[in-house]
């Protein structure tokens, strides 16, 4: 398969992926409100999905994308690499966005983010971690 074509499905398969992490989150955070003596509900909600989300979206880009197994503990490390991009570069685009689009600003600031730096996450783990 050309680069191009996995890259196309490495968006669909991150867009899928975001969906079900937010998806999950919600679940999780709504279980949790049951429980009123836990703290920090949303905070858990959202390590929790994550972690799940991890392992789901390494599994769908070994058997969709790359089509190659990849090595977990270095997914993880790129992954969570692309995450801190992602959150810096996200809050210099709601900063910007903010006062022009304060409504929508903290709803497209990081789905922006994540596709601006799409294709160093693509290269990073085709390079790395699926190679």
């Amino acid at each position: 398969m050309n680069k191009y074509k996995k890259f196309i499905r490495f968006l669909i398969n991150g867009g899928i992926i975001g969906l079900v992490s937010w998806l999950l989150q919600v679940l999780i955070y709504w279980v949790l409100l049951f429980l009123p003596k836990i703290e920090y509900k949303l905070t858990i909600s959202i390590y929790l999905s994550f972690v799940v989300v991890i392992f789901i979206n390494f599994h769908t880009l070994k058997k969709y994308v790359f089509k190659s197994n990849g090595l977990l503990y270095r997914f993880i490390l790129a992954t969570t690499v692309v995450v801190v991009i992602i959150g810096i570069i996200s809050e210099v685009v709601f900063n910007g966005l903010y006062a022009r689009l304060p409504d929508i600003a903290p709803y497209i600031s990081y789905p922006f983010s994540a596709l601006i730096v799409s294709p160093f996450s693509f290269y990073i783990k085709n390079r790395f971690v699926f190679n």
